[in-house]
This record gives C-alpha cells, structure tokens and sequence, in this order.
C-alpha cells in the first residue's frame, strides 16, 4: 500500500565475496492482480532502483501510486566477476 517500497536482499551464493556484480531488476507480468489489489499494468509502477551493493547484500527501490496494493513479482539476475569491469558499491 505504500508509495515507495524499499526493502534489502541478502546475497546467499556470492562466489568470491566481491562487490563486482551487476544486478537486473524486472517485474513478472504474469499476474493480473485481486480483488482489491492491482496487477503492474494499473499500479502505476516506476522504474527498479538498485542501491547500496555490498558484498552479503544490495537494496531496490521503486515507486507506485498511493493507497494501490499491487500484486507483482520483483524478479532478479545476478551475474558475478564481469570481466574488465570496475563497479562502484552505490550507484
């Protein structure tokens, strides 16, 4: 029901205790929503913020309308060790 959801995702597997990952936010589509709850389509939904890389966890942030409860998956790739990359904690 809130405007701004933000919430910590705690890394299970990171293989070499690095920072050097990149995240791929994406909504799953295939749920339409409740009685009294909206799928993505309605919720008003914004784009997925990722914030605060560190090497157990990262945050996501995204904004929806107000005093909407949405019914969506916030779905991730994590992919570790890109070669020849160099990425800050935060971005």
């Amino acid at each position: 029901n809130a405007s701004t959801v933000y919430e910590t995702i705690t890394l299970a597997n990171n293989p070499d205790s690095t920072t050097n990952y990149s995240v791929f936010p994406s909504y799953y589509y295939g749920y339409g929503g409740s009685a009294g709850s909206y799928g993505l389509g309605e919720g008003s939904m914004s784009q997925i913020v990722i914030t605060n890389r560190t090497a157990s966890n990262f945050s996501f942030q995204f904004t929806k309308s107000t005093g909407q409860n949405s019914n969506v998956y916030v779905v991730f790739l994590i992919v570790y060790n890109v070669p020849n990359s160099d990425y800050p904690s935060t971005y």
